[in-house]
């Protein structure tokens, strides 16, 4: 099997400027932990929901200095600028592989990529994280 068959193909991107509330917004109206970050087509970063927990658990009485904070910072000062990309074609065992050397960092969702030949710019094709593939490992 291949990250091709369980990817979330064309998945909803925030970008750098995006605000912190906007992020958590999508996060929460999608129902998703992650979001990839892109600058024009290509991926520069990953957002999740860990990154954003002090604007989204901040206590009652901090509460209207997480919404001040939440909307004048950008998802840029948070991502992960170095998220793991793998092909839609990598073998499912192969992105294991990578989530089980990746246990202790905080972030454990891979971009599924599409390069284009001539090296233009990657683009964002897909999305597989370990939820993903514990449902794939579950079946077997």
């Amino acid at each position: 099997m291949l990250v091709k068959d369980i990817m979330t193909e064309n998945p909803v991107t925030a970008i750098e400027l995006m605000s912190v509330a906007e992020a958590l917004g999508l996060l929460y109206e999608l129902d998703v932990r992650h979001l990839p970050v892109v600058r024009g087509r290509e991926l520069v970063g990953i957002i999740s929901d860990r990154d954003l927990r002090s604007f989204s658990e901040a206590a009652e009485d901090e509460a209207i200095e997480a919404v001040e904070g939440a909307r004048s910072s950008t998802v840029g000062s948070f991502m992960n600028t170095s998220p793991v990309k793998v092909d839609p074609e990598t073998p499912i065992r192969e992105v294991i592989e990578l989530l089980g050397h990746s246990r202790g960092r905080p972030r454990h969702r891979r971009p599924a990529w599409h390069r284009e030949l001539r090296g233009f710019a990657a683009e964002v094709s897909g999305d597989v994280g370990t939820d993903d593939v514990r449902r794939v490992a579950l079946r077997c």
